[in-house]
């Protein structure tokens, strides 16, 4: 049910691999500034060790948390 809702929000809303989204951790997930707007993002470790910040819609990031 809602774990498979959230694992399928991960991989399309987000566009993770799924390799990504399987190792995906709490603190994985933070906050961005924007200049006066902040966002939701997941800091992912991807292919080929890049690191790059995913944002997120908040509902998604409720569900996570």
């Amino acid at each position: 049910g809602q774990r498979d809702r959230l694992v399928l929000g991960l991989l399309v809303a987000a566009g993770l691999r799924r390799e990504e989204a399987a190792s995906l951790r709490f603190e994985d997930v933070g906050r961005q500034s924007l200049g006066d707007n902040e966002r939701t993002v997941l800091a992912i470790k991807g292919k080929g060790a890049k690191d790059r910040a995913v944002p997120i819609a908040e509902r998604l990031a409720d569900a996570i948390g």
